[in-house]
């Protein structure tokens, strides 16, 4: 174990762990452990009765971050891929009840799920996921999301999940409805299909590349990273103006310190936009004369994008991007493609 890293953790979360502030420590000890890039988690902690934590809005903030981030010590994963015999048995009390997405409303491995239901007009109903108490999610062993319910069984990770939405409705015209409980008239057994190699690189550098260097862009300077967490904590668990105030400064701090220090583990130097205007204009140049990846369709690694893109659509960082890449041409086709959201209310 590094020394250094060590005493930085545990004097910080020592610091942290008062009365006022034990949910932010919880969270930065999250946010320190190893990353795979799948899934999102922050930890189970318990608000006291009759309190609402302003400090639990850090934990939803954290969840971009937490995409990209990976120390070289901990124990436990923030973001893990899904287990080979996933999907399981679900005990959900939505398991009768059509296609329920568990998620963080700003998580981008959420956003990419969502985009690919949206894609495939599969109705669904959305469950925010307290980041802290996890009180939605009680009833499974596997406490991270995105987790979507579907015909009583429970998918996790959003690579699985998206590959089994594509494998049920992608023999569907997407501007065909298909039913609540997922149905579809003259629909058949799902049938994975093999993605080509090109695609599984591509599919592999948003989890991989993308995220990491959009979540140092989000929070690489103070006043981005206050601007980027007053976005994320609107957008996510409802919070009050006193509330949001308080952890959007905190986390705020937090996240721009984490943020450089992902940069160093990443090997991310120089320019962070210029790291971003590159990758937007990579993907753009291997789209190349077709209007998507996919050719005249979009396939999973387009979805994937625009789905990580979505995520940080009212920020500074989405508009410099739109700006001074080529990526908006194509943003604005795959919006077309997507469409309106299948999501339906509770």
């Amino acid at each position: 174990m590094n020394v250094s890293n060590f005493l930085w953790r545990r004097g910080l979360t020592s610091v942290l762990a008062s009365r006022s502030s034990g949910s932010l420590a919880c969270t930065w000890r999250c946010l320190s452990s190893p990353a795979a890039d799948m899934s999102c988690s922050s930890p189970a902690i318990q608000d006291r009765p009759g309190e609402k934590n302003p400090f639990s809005a850090f934990a939803a903030g954290g969840v971009f971050l937490g995409a990209a981030l990976a120390c070289s010590n901990g124990s436990s994963q923030l973001f893990v891929h899904a287990d080979a015999d996933a999907p399981v048995t679900s005990h959900s009390p939505d398991s009768q009840s059509g296609i329920v997405l568990y998620q963080y409303t700003v998580c981008p491995f959420c956003c990419k799920t969502k985009a690919v239901l949206d894609y495939y007009k599969v109705p669904y109903r959305t469950v925010e996921v307290n980041p802290l108490t996890k009180k939605e999610i009680k009833w499974s062993d596997y406490k991270k999301v995105p987790v979507l319910v579907m015909d009583g069984k429970q998918y996790n990770d959003s690579t699985y999940i998206t590959e089994e939405i594509k494998a049920r409705f992608g023999s569907v015209e997407p501007s065909k409805k298909t039913g609540w409980l997922g149905g579809v008239m003259g629909g058949s057994a799902p049938q994975k299909e093999e993605a080509t190699e090109e695609e599984m690189k591509w599919r592999k550098w948003v989890d991989e590349w993308l995220v990491r260097v959009i979540t140092t862009n989000i929070y690489r300077t103070w006043g981005e990273s206050v601007g980027s967490f007053d976005y994320i904590t609107k957008n996510s668990m409802g919070w009050g103006p006193v509330e949001r105030t308080a952890a959007r400064y905190v986390g705020a701090v937090g996240m721009y310190f984490i943020a450089g220090k992902m940069k160093k583990k990443y090997s991310i130097e120089g320019d962070d936009r210029a790291h971003l205007y590159k990758a937007l204009d990579d993907w753009v140049a291997a789209v190349g004369g077709s209007s998507f990846m996919g050719g005249d369709k979009p396939e999973l690694s387009d979805l994937y994008v625009f789905g990580v893109l979505k995520a940080i659509e009212g920020t500074e960082t989405f508009k410099d991007a739109m700006a001074n890449t080529r990526i908006q041409d194509w943003f604005v086709r795959m919006a077309d493609a997507v469409g309106e959201s299948s999501r339906v209310e509770s």
